[in-house]
């Protein structure tokens, strides 16, 4: 996560001429990388990053979310539904207090 816009389109820079593969959150300041070699690619960004001018309020290596999988592999973030269109039969029908189950 970058300090601010004008250190994360720095971080985006240099990160993009170390070979990085990326995605841009830039309302969050946020740059995501591929890591499946986990500790030695978070290694590989922090020697990317030493002794460049740039500040990042924090380097972590994570797991992707449920909408991290979506936006990849749809190109858009997932779109909560409005709990107001929903239909009474649906949101009863999800509700965890609406079935009566015995065990």
């Amino acid at each position: 996560m970058a300090a601010d816009a004008q250190a994360f389109e720095a971080l985006v820079r240099h990160l993009a001429e170390a070979g990085s593969e990326l995605t841009r959150q830039p309302e969050e300041r946020r740059i995501s990388i591929p890591a499946p070699d986990e500790l030695a690619d978070l290694q590989r960004v922090s020697v990317a990053l030493a002794g460049r001018p740039v500040h990042a309020d924090e380097i972590a290596l994570r797991r992707p979310t449920l909408d991290d999988v979506f936006m990849t592999l749809t190109g858009h973030p997932a779109e909560d539904r409005d709990a107001s269109t929903t239909a009474p039969q649906e949101a009863a029908a999800c509700s965890p207090m609406s079935a009566n189950r015995r065990f």
